[in-house]
């Protein structure tokens, strides 16, 4: 299925997201963040098949898409914009979102300075005040302003 049939969904960006976040944000993937991001998505889509679907489907776009820490950074930063303009997506979910981000970032046992101002800058996307990093709320702030979106690719609903 190409990425222009499949329809953008929060699950695919939050699934994007804890992918990429445990890719780039330490510089390696490894078997328990993985399987910490596929729990982590279930108990959002409650459906094993569907589930797999959103990730079989997400990871075929970033393969195709996805070639630096620095695009994979600028996706994610377009589909938190997406995600925060959803009417849907309200703040209890965002909460449950970056708690998620933590428990992502803390299955390899490290959550290191990098992922904790990720943690920050999505927060901050989010309009939520939680803050993980030593980064002071202006630097946050910087560090979001000055990230590139780039078009997701995806169909929106």
């Amino acid at each position: 299925m190409s990425s222009e049939e499949i329809k953008l969904s929060n699950f695919h960006c939050m699934f994007f997201i804890y992918h990429c976040f445990a890719a780039f944000s330490d510089g390696k993937l490894v078997e328990s963040e993985r399987d910490a991001i596929m729990s982590l998505l279930y108990s959002w889509v409650e459906d094993e098949d569907e589930t797999n679907k959103i990730a079989q489907e997400t990871l075929q776009w970033f393969n195709d898409n996805v070639e630096s820490e620095q695009e994979a950074l600028e996706y994610m930063s377009s589909m938190i914009d997406f995600l925060n303009k959803n009417e849907a997506f309200d703040i209890y979910q965002k909460e449950h979102f970056l708690l998620d981000i933590r428990n992502v970032s803390r299955a390899d046992g490290n959550f290191c300075e990098n992922e904790k101002k990720w943690h920050d800058m999505m927060a901050s996307q989010l309009d939520v005040n939680i803050r993980v990093s030593e980064l002071s709320i202006n630097e946050v702030k910087d560090r979001v302003d000055l990230t590139k979106r780039r078009p997701i690719g995806f169909q929106l609903n």
